[in-house]
């Protein structure tokens, strides 16, 4: 799957150029009209990558920059897909050496776009080989350890709750027996007392 601006969609990497198929309309990239395409801002799950449109009018038709934006400030047309899954990067390079494109992945403006912040701190920049996975791994377990500690100061305060509970019980039924034993006395009292009036 990937995301074109604010539709998510998947790609299919065809022999003949890219397609994007997200309900309607279905856009479809050839590759013969592809000057180049560039793999950037690759994160532990997720790539992004760019397509620019070639400017042969011989080659490239109406229907082919059918979906894409106006040329940008380099004069070129262009198209980006974001969050792209990880595991289709090997299977994206192989297509962009079979189909014979030019890759521009190494270019200075998605240089530029790889060194922009990313919106959420968690997320680490990382090289093909997967490097970068062990610092959001630590953030995922200081986000654990936050959770452990709040676990256990709800914890406390329930074992906090349960020992005034105990208290209040201990001194109703302490309360309870001083009542029976003043009963018990005032008994007592009530029989001498008919004792000496029979004598």
């Amino acid at each position: 799957s990937a995301h074109l601006k604010s539709n998510q969609g998947t790609i299919y990497l065809l022999p003949t150029g890219i397609l994007f198929a997200f309900r309607k309309p279905i856009l479809f990239l050839r590759a013969e009209a592809m000057e180049a395409v560039g793999i950037h801002s690759v994160l532990s799950r997720t790539f992004d990558f760019e397509v620019v449109m070639r400017n042969d009018a011989d080659v490239v038709t109406l229907e082919d920059l059918e979906g894409i934006p106006a040329e940008n400030k380099e004069g070129k047309r262009a198209i980006g897909f974001g969050m792209v899954d990880t595991k289709e990067f090997a299977r994206m390079e192989e297509w962009i050496k079979k189909a014979g494109i030019r890759d521009r992945s190494l270019s200075e403006d998605l240089k530029a776009k790889d060194k922009a912040p990313t919106t959420t701190s968690k997320k680490r920049e990382r090289t093909a080989d997967g490097s970068g996975d062990e610092n959001e791994s630590e953030a995922e377990d200081a986000d654990e350890e936050d959770l452990g500690d709040e676990d256990s100061d709800e914890d406390e305060d329930e074992d906090e709750d349960d020992e005034e509970e105990d208290d209040e019980e201990e001194e109703e039924e302490e309360e309870e027996e001083e009542g029976k034993g003043e009963d018990a006395g005032s008994q007592g009292e009530d029989e001498e007392v008919d004792e000496l009036m029979d004598d």
